[in-house]
């Protein structure tokens, strides 16, 4: 196992999750008092949780 990259996979698992816990809840965020669309963090989770996933095999692969 490579332990730079199980972390990697293992923060960017953790991102993910996050994000679609918000949206599921529909937890709003509010930056500058612009609130953000949801539509960014369904986005965020396809988008990490492949990063995640093709990191962990690629630790596991060595």
């Amino acid at each position: 196992m490579k332990p730079f990259s199980t972390f990697g996979s293992f923060l960017f698992g953790l991102i993910a999750i996050a994000h679609l816990a918000r949206a599921i809840f529909g937890w709003t965020v509010t930056v500058s008092a612009v609130a953000i669309p949801m539509w960014p963090s369904a986005a965020i989770f396809i988008g990490l949780g492949l990063l995640s996933v093709l990191m962990w095999r690629e630790a596991s692969a060595g």
